[in-house]
């Protein structure tokens, strides 16, 4: 098995921040996983000069999903968007239900 990177926070109200705690679960046969952890080093780089490679995080699809899920979880939202895509389309259905309604109502003479 591939080792899988869990994402899970930690939050101090009273603080008002959020702790981002990434452990990383290995397997090691079929009857032992093991869990690892490991802290961000912040590196001085020159401006102007470019980022390397290797500095950030790379993670799959689905670690990328599940981390998504634990800030929804906490309740993050994204600053722009419009929420999920069905409930788009139903306030979209919604709003066409209601025109439809006003402009029959107008088109036989009522109020």
């Amino acid at each position: 098995m591939k080792d899988k990177l869990r994402f899970f926070f930690d939050i101090s109200d009273w603080a008002r921040q959020t702790k981002l705690i990434v452990l990383c679960q290995s397997q090691i046969n079929e009857n032992k996983t093991i869990e690892s952890y490991g802290t961000v080093v912040f590196k001085t780089i020159e401006e102007g000069v470019a980022i390397p490679y290797d500095c950030g995080l790379l993670i799959s699809e689905d670690e990328r999903q599940e981390l998504m899920d634990a800030l929804w979880s906490i309740g993050t939202r994204p600053t722009e968007g419009t929420g999920s895509a069905g409930a788009m389309a139903a306030t979209v259905k919604h709003l066409e239900d209601m025109r439809k309604l006003v402009f029959d109502m107008f088109e036989k003479g009522g109020n």
